[in-house]
């Protein structure tokens, strides 16, 4: 999805590492035999970065809204 986004503005690619980290948790819940529990300070950093890559994408939203 990030590559869509980046085909439309090159500024995307700044999210890139978050997203791959991010991606990771979607992916793991999916298959609940390779579950884990995730410490609270990694799970706090998880939810710090989602929050930057709604920042962002708000912020790139709110030019053509």
């Amino acid at each position: 999805m990030l590559g869509i986004c980046e085909e439309f503005d090159e500024s995307f690619v700044e999210l890139a590492d978050i997203a791959a980290e991010l991606t990771d948790y979607a992916v793991t819940t999916r298959y609940p035999d390779d579950w884990r529990e995730i410490p609270l300070e990694e799970a706090t950093e998880a939810v710090d970065n989602a929050q930057k890559v709604l920042d962002f994408v708000k912020a790139k939203l709110e030019k053509y809204i």
